[in-house]
């Protein structure tokens, strides 16, 4: 059995989305011959205010055409299928859950040919709206960091455990040692910074705003009380909101059976972190 999405761009029969099932045809105008066939599972993508797995269903019949002058052939294929009403169906929602995508901003970018191939758990997975919980909320933390701090992760874990970081990359592995990363390299910096601020504050309330260091010829101050407004912000920018999406993912009931298919499919490839 094959495994495709399909992206229509034209709208469904009126009503559909109330129907128990409903028949639709695609036409695939290419050189080569379509290589799915009846019983393969579809998932259709199409643009409503976003890119989304509006339908799946069932593959149940393939004519093609003869070769025109040109070398081209009509290829119909023709599915039955069922609207998709699960909560997660954007393909934004999907980023690090499926195989194709490479620019987890835009996942759209693995998605512009007609149709393609999909890996039979992420057909399940977006059946059942599943995405995989571990990769999402690993991906969304390391890329919400400053890229320094991305690419500082990276080295620091290579040097801490080169196989699980380069040679077999384990999602497991790493989203344990970003948690780690985050609270030696960022919180806890912050929370010394904090505090020395805070000291100063107590001793020398009138001049802690206006203590610094500074290494340059001009004489130019670096304010300690400057980097302590940088840091909160910082932190809150890029930490305090995506904790509210991970909060969430890790809410989210999950299909055990579906959570480790999706480990072996991921488990050696590369971490989802751009640079």
């Amino acid at each position: 059995m094959n495994y495709w999405y399909f992206r229509v761009d034209h709208p469904f029969p009126a009503g559909s989305e109330k129907m128990d099932g409903f028949d639709h045809s695609l036409e695939l105008i290419q050189r080569r011959r379509f290589a799915g066939g009846k019983g393969d599972q579809a998932v259709i993508l199409t643009s409503l205010d976003k890119l989304s797995f509006v339908a799946i269903g069932v593959v149940n019949n393939v004519e093609e055409g003869k070769l025109d002058e040109m070398g081209y052939r009509s290829i119909k294929v023709s599915m039955r299928l069922q609207w998709n009403h699960n909560e997660l169906n954007l393909l934004d929602d999907f980023a690090y859950s499926l195989t194709r995508v490479r620019d987890f901003n835009r996942p759209e970018r693995s998605f512009t040919r007609i149709y393609g191939r999909l890996e039979g758990v992420e057909v399940k997975a977006i059946k059942s709206g599943e995405i995989f919980i571990r990769r999402t909320v690993f991906g969304h933390l390391v890329n919400a960091l400053h890229i320094d701090h991305r690419q500082s992760f990276i080295e620091w874990f290579i040097s801490n455990n080169y196989k699980a970081a380069y040679v077999k990359p384990d999602i497991v592995e790493a989203s344990e040692a970003l948690i780690r990363y985050v609270e030696y390299a960022i919180l806890e910096p912050n929370r010394i910074l904090k505090r020395s601020y805070d000291y100063l504050k107590d001793i020398v309330p009138d001049e802690a705003d206006n203590i610094g260091f500074s290494d340059s010829p001009e004489g130019v101050v670096d304010l300690i009380a400057s980097h302590y407004t940088i840091s909160n912000d910082s932190q809150d920018r890029d930490l305090t909101k995506v904790m509210k999406s991970v909060e969430y993912l890790n809410s989210l009931s999950v299909d055990y059976d579906i959570q480790h298919e999706f480990g072996k499919l991921f488990l050696g490839r590369q971490l989802p972190i751009l640079l």
